[in-house]
């Protein structure tokens, strides 16, 4: 919502150019993606709910470059909060740079790790290309990946349908779990604590 409200506040300042023809192509590709993440569809054609499955008591990484970045931080975030598991994000190309190195320790644990690779067409060929052979590295390395392929015409829509699809990844990964995805206590704790320690300045 306040992504909207910041697109057409910059637009009637003359600095964006019209968004309206990209947030309705947005909200359709939304739209048509919703069909197949509702409750009621089943693990089969849910690709939502299947993506879910594979997370299960996994350490969770998710890998984003260029406009999906930012919602590779998105991703993580709804996870831990909504699903109340651990997980991470990393940014190509620096994840190149280093964290392709860490693939021999702790074996134990990266034998648990899912990475799921977010990719969008509209996104720098460098970067398409990057995501593939990275996701093929760790692949061979034996460690478990998947990827999810951004729906739409434009930027826009692709991130937003990668948002909206990685919310009902984190819903159906806690429903999986058997936790309420609503209350997060240990956000609310670590609230309290600091607004003590301040009072105690």
């Amino acid at each position: 919502q306040r992504f909207g409200l910041l697109l057409a506040m910059l637009s009637r300042l003359g600095i964006l150019p019209d968004p309206s023809a990209e947030v309705e192509d947005a909200v359709r590709a939304m739209r048509n993606q919703q069909q197949s993440l509702m409750a009621d569809v089943a693990v089969r054609g849910n690709p939502a709910k299947r993506l879910a499955g594979q997370l299960i008591n996994r350490w969770v990484v998710v890998m984003g470059s260029g406009l999906l970045a930012p919602v590779a931080r998105r991703w993580k975030g709804q996870i831990s909060e909504i699903a109340k598991t651990w997980a991470q994000f990393e940014f190509l190309p620096e994840a190149d740079h280093n964290t392709v190195a860490g693939v021999e320790n702790p074996a134990e644990m990266l034998s648990q790790t899912m990475i799921i690779f977010l990719r969008a067409s509209l996104d720098h060929p460098q970067n398409l290309l990057r995501n593939d052979l990275t996701r093929q590295t760790f692949m061979l390395a034996g460690l478990g990946t998947d990827y999810f392929e951004a729906k739409g015409e434009t930027r826009l829509a692709q991130m937003w349908t990668t948002l909206h699809f990685g919310d009902y990844v984190a819903y159906y990964l806690a429903m999986a779990y058997g936790v309420d995805p609503t209350p997060v206590p240990a956000i609310e704790s670590l609230k309290l604590a600091l607004k003590h320690a301040r009072l105690q300045q």
